[in-house]
């Protein structure tokens, strides 16, 4: 296969443009590419709206803790932890008690800042995105989940997500040069080409 045909192989699973390519290679987003990550940034707040106001797994947390700590009572557990503790179990329950309080109040604290925050987090990544590459022999590989399958691409150090088209379109053992940003918790392949002659 040549090059030029696997280029524009990958860059069609990709969604990229030449011009994106080459804006890349000078180490800058496309025009094309920022009006992407405006609508990635649009999608991210919009989930964040609709998203629950507190953090829910540390409330059921919580829940089942306080579910198995009566369980535990019923049984009168507690009551034989007490006589065998004797003068440390006042002290422990209490502290044990504070230490569960704090970090549920910490998870809500964090979760509630990063409501607040990740909007104009995003807008700043928006305004000046750092675009990163990295270059090497690549290999694929798959997690398999029951609900979903997902695709890496991995070279040197970095696993980056691929697409279901683009994880069809990379061929392992050959050397890539890849364009990607950080944005909010995620990595997103920007454009990418196969360097053939390093392959020699």
């Amino acid at each position: 296969m040549s090059t030029q045909r696997h280029n524009r192989s990958i860059a069609q699973a990709m969604e990229f443009t030449p011009n994106d390519l080459v804006q890349n290679r000078r180490g800058e987003l496309s025009p094309l590419q920022m009006q992407k990550l405006a609508v990635l940034r649009d999608l991210f707040v919009s989930d964040l709206q609709h998203a629950a106001p507190l953090h829910i797994p540390s409330i059921i947390r919580l829940i089942i803790i306080g579910v198995l700590a009566g369980f535990l009572h019923w049984l009168g557990l507690s009551d034989r932890l007490q006589q065998w503790l004797d003068a440390w179990f006042r002290p422990l329950l209490l502290g044990g008690s504070l230490v569960l309080l704090g970090w549920f109040l910490w998870d809500q604290f964090r979760y509630l800042a990063v409501r607040s925050l990740l909007p104009d987090m995003l807008d700043d990544m928006i305004q000046a995105p750092a675009l990163y590459s990295v270059t090497g022999e690549a290999s694929l590989e798959v997690e398999e989940v029951p609900s979903e399958t997902s695709y890496w691409l991995a070279i040197g150090d970095q696993h980056l997500p691929l697409t279901t088209s683009a994880a069809g379109v990379f061929q392992a053992g050959r050397t890539y040069r890849v364009y990607y940003v950080h944005f909010a918790d995620a990595t997103i392949l920007m454009s990418a080409e196969w360097l053939k002659n390093a392959d020699r």
